[in-house]
């Protein structure tokens, strides 16, 4: 053991980190980002100048009309070193990718898996952005 130690789920340091995560010596991060429309000069000018070994997990939640059509992907895709995905259901999150909520879709996370969900007829607001850091908690 390294006797460098990874959170659990409490806050409290009890596992050795190379003994976190199937095959890994410590626990994926994933990095959970949310914006509007307004977010893709935001998004770009990260994913432009991040270099493609981070090592972590990027999963961009873009709160949109359910009507508009997002191009994120490929725009991001075009600027990006790292490579850029629509998040599909059972996706498994990977170090250095990025993942994109489909539209009118609630995205979540479960162990190291992504969880995609349809917007449905909810008689209150749409919060995606919210729904994703909710699970994203609850499994990190």
């Amino acid at each position: 053991a390294s006797g460098v130690s990874a959170p659990t789920g409490d806050g409290r340091a009890t596992q050795p980190a190379d003994e976190v995560g199937p095959g890994r010596e410590s626990p994926l991060a994933v990095v959970g980002i949310g914006a509007s429309a307004g977010g893709l000069d935001a998004y770009t000018q990260l994913f432009r100048h991040l270099p493609a070994d981070t090592g972590m997990a990027f999963v961009l939640i873009q709160h949109l009309d359910p009507q508009h059509v997002s191009h994120l992907v490929e725009l991001l895709g075009s600027v990006s070193a790292t490579p850029v995905h629509l998040a599909a259901d059972h996706d498994r999150l990977r170090p250095d990718h990025v993942y994109v909520i489909p539209p009118d879709a609630y995205l979540g996370v479960e162990g190291e898996e992504l969880r995609l969900s349809p917007r449905g007829d909810t008689a209150g607001p749409f919060l995606p952005v919210d729904h994703f850091l909710r699970t994203l908690a609850d499994s990190y």
